[in-house]
C-alpha cells in the first residue's frame, strides 16, 4: 500500500514497522504516537524532516489538516524521504559483504572478550531475574496470607459481639 505511486503522505503512530517502511518507500509521515518506542521514533523522523509530530491529546480534525498540509504542500518532507530513500538503496555495503568482512574478522582475531554480552556471566537465577521476583512474590503472598487473617479475626470479634447482644 505504501508503495503506491499516488499515495503522498501516510498518517501513523509510528512503531518501528510503519517507520521503516514509509522510509523504504518514501513517504513522509504524519506521526501519531501512542506508547512505548514511537515517541523516540517520532522525534527522530521530524528530526530527519520526514514527519510531522501530532499529539495524540491534541487530535481532531483541525490538527490532521494542519499536518497533512504541511507534509502535503512543503516539498522539504518529499524531498527529505526520497533522500533517505536513496540512502538506503544505495548504502555502502550489501548485507552480504558485511558478513563475510565479520566472517573474516572473527576468522582472524577469534573470541573477542569485549564482544561478549554481559548476561553470558549471569546465573540462571540472576539472568530470568528470579533473585528479584522470587522474594517479591513471598512478600506479595506473606502479606495477603496476613491480611486474610486479620479478616478472619476481625468477622470472628464482630459475629461474636452481635452473639452476645442478641443473648
Amino acid at each position: 500500500m505504501l508503495g503506491h505511486p499516488n499515495l503522498r503522505a501516510f498518517v501513523s503512530h509510528c512503531g518501528q514497522n510503519s517507520l521503516t517502511e514509509a522510509v523504504y518507500q518514501g513517504v513522509p509521515l504524519v506521526c501519531v504516537p501512542l506508547f512505548g518506542d514511537q515517541k523516540h521514533n517520532t522525534q527522530k523522523a521530524v528530526k530527519r524532516k520526514i514527519a510531522v509530530h501530532v499529539d495524540k491529546s491534541d487530535l481532531s480534525p483541525d490538527t490532521l489538516k494542519r499536518a497533512f498540509g504541511k507534509v502535503l504542500h512543503d516539498a522539504m518532507y518529499r524531498k527529505s524521504s526520497e533522500r533517505l530513500l536513496e540512502m538506503i538503496r544505495h548504502k555502502p555495503f550489501s548485507s552480504r559483504e558485511r558478513l563475510l568482512r565479520h566472517v573474516d574478522f572473527a576468522s582472524k582475531f577469534g573470541p573477542i572478550d569485549s564482544f561478549d554480552i554481559a548476561a553470558n556471566d549471569l546465573s540462571f537465577v540472576q539472568y530470568y531475574l528470579l533473585d528479584i521476583f522470587i522474594p517479591l512474590l513471598i512478600l506479595i503472598a506473606l502479606t495477603a496470607f496476613l491480611l486474610l487473617r486479620l479478616l478472619i479475626i476481625i468477622v470472628r470479634r464482630v459475629l461474636a459481639q452481635s452473639k452476645v447482644k442478641s443473648e
